[in-house]
This record gives structure tokens, sequence and C-alpha cells, in this order.
């Protein structure tokens, strides 16, 4: 994902713990225009459930709607990504053409409405 034409660098964010690299969030452009894809979150075993999967993807919502980004979309666990406002994308009238379960296929609006006239289908 780094060498694609995809990759947004200010969108790659760490967080470390002295120095020590405990957390990664990466976001790349996606499907529909002004979407992004929640390519990876991962918090090392010794840190999960401090809240740092939760500070990275905040901080990274801050970020992509000072970028005007509009939306995300991520495959994923719906009881972890819901509490951040993911619901499934057949709720906006997309699809995937993976055989994904549709739940797990989830995406959240940073901007109320952004994807009325959006539907389609995406696929990973």
């Amino acid at each position: 994902l780094r060498v694609s034409e995809n990759y947004i660098p200010e969108l790659a964010l760490v967080a470390t713990d002295n120095k020590q690299l405990i957390g990664h969030i990466m976001l790349t452009k996606f499907a529909f225009e002004k979407m992004l894809l929640l390519a990876r979150l991962a918090i090392k075993l010794d840190y999960r459930n401090e809240g740092i999967g939760t500070k990275l993807v905040q901080r990274a919502f801050e970020l992509e709607k000072q970028m005007n980004y509009t939306s995300v979309v991520v495959l994923g666990d719906p009881d972890y990504y819901g509490r951040f406002g993911f619901k499934p994308s057949v709720n906006f009238g997309i699809t995937c053409t993976n055989e994904i379960p549709s739940k797990n296929v989830q995406i959240v609006e940073l901007q109320e409405g952004a994807l009325d006239s959006v539907n389609g289908t995406i696929s990973f």
C-alpha cells in the first residue's frame, strides 16, 4: 500500500511508548471520490485495551476531516468499529463484490449526508 498512488503519508500514524512502536493506523484513498480505506489498525498485544486504538482512530478522523475526506470504509469487527460510527455499507447502498459478510464491510460518514447520492459496488 505504501508504494501505491493511493498512499497518503499524513494518514499513516503510529503510537509509541518510550520510543517503542506500539500501534499503527493507515488510511488510503479508496473506491469513491473523497472516500478512504482504513487499511490497517494494529496495536501491540501488551498494549491492547488501553485506548490506543481509539486515540489513533480519533486522530485519523480529525486529520481526514481537515483534508476534506468525507467517508471511511473498513473491513472489520462491527462490535469494535461500531463505536466510531461505522455502519454496514449496505445501509448506504454500497455492496461488496467479495464473499465477505455484509456486516463486516462498514462505512462511516465524516460529513453527514456525504454518501446520500453515492451507490455502487466496492471490492477488496
